[in-house]
């Protein structure tokens, strides 16, 4: 009988920590480019639920899979079961943005078109 306890008390509080690591690997603010998409994978008795607030500015499908089409922000709560609140998420999508080198840079070169297998280029 004790060792069914202990079994028993081990399994259960293997599963507590399998939850608690679950809930604290999801962050809590999450920036997403346009048109970014964006899952995170939950344990079961663990949903995300949407907030009151701009519902136009992110489309999701399950489990904060985002497709992400327009610019805002969104905030979730992470619920276990779908009563106790255990984390707030928000959501923010930002603009596409292009980096552009420019110019020269200073006291940087670069040889790209030489051989390196060899010294000074020769095999």
């Amino acid at each position: 009988m004790k060792t069914f306890r202990k079994i028993f008390m081990i399994s259960f509080l293997l599963l507590l920590l399998m939850y608690v690591a679950n809930i604290t690997s999801i962050p809590k603010s999450i920036m997403l480019f346009e048109g970014e998409n964006y899952n995170i994978k939950t344990l079961l008795g663990v949903s995300i639920t949407k907030n009151g607030g701009n519902y136009g500015a992110v489309q999701v499908s399950s489990n904060l899979g985002e497709n992400t089409n327009k610019i805002g922000r969104v905030d979730y709560t992470l619920n276990l079961f779908g009563a106790i609140p255990l984390k707030d998420i928000s959501v923010n999508v930002i603009p596409k943005t292009y980096v552009v080198p420019l110019g020269n840079a200073v006291g940087l070169k670069l040889y790209t078109s030489r051989c390196i297998s060899g010294r000074n280029g020769r095999n």
